[in-house]
């Protein structure tokens, strides 16, 4: 298993094309296809936007941390904060039954970030903050993706 060093970035929205393409360069290296690498994307994507969105006070973005371990045809990926810890059993459902057009926006990120990668969980940290873990692999990847 490899595992590169951490990216950390500012939690802004300047910031989300460099953590994606890090993370997208780590799928690449790993093996994993382009729907496997576009899967990941929108994990990443989807997660660390909720952080910059919600999870430091407007006006004081704290950092975001990406670590990724891989090995052939496998990733997992670990997204850390110090934001205020969530519990995401808190937020409500998301709503997958009203007319599209009619629907709030928001309050799908993690039902995507869930329905594309093979495991996602979530525990808030000791001191503060969340950690955030997934795992993406291919058919006939590897099963060896022990912590990240």
């Amino acid at each position: 298993m490899t595992r590169d060093a951490p990216l950390v970035v500012r939690a802004e929205m300047r910031a989300l094309p460099e953590v994606l393409d890090h993370v997208d360069a780590r799928a690449l290296e790993a093996g994993l296809d382009r729907g496997a690498r576009f899967d990941v994307r929108l994990a990443v994507e989807e997660i660390v936007t909720n952080i910059i969105r919600h999870g430091y006070d407007e006006g004081a973005p704290g950092p975001v941390e990406v670590a990724c371990a891989s090995s052939a045809g496998a990733l997992r990926v670990a997204i850390e904060d110090r934001a205020r810890p969530f519990d995401p059993d808190s937020a409500p459902p998301p709503d997958l039954d009203s007319d599209w057009i009619l629907r709030r926006v928001g309050g799908l990120g993690r039902y995507l970030a869930k329905s594309v990668v093979d495991d996602l969980t979530h525990v808030a940290r000791d001191g503060g903050g969340n950690r955030w873990t997934f795992s993406k692999r291919v058919p006939g990847g590897t099963r060896e993706l022990e912590g990240t």
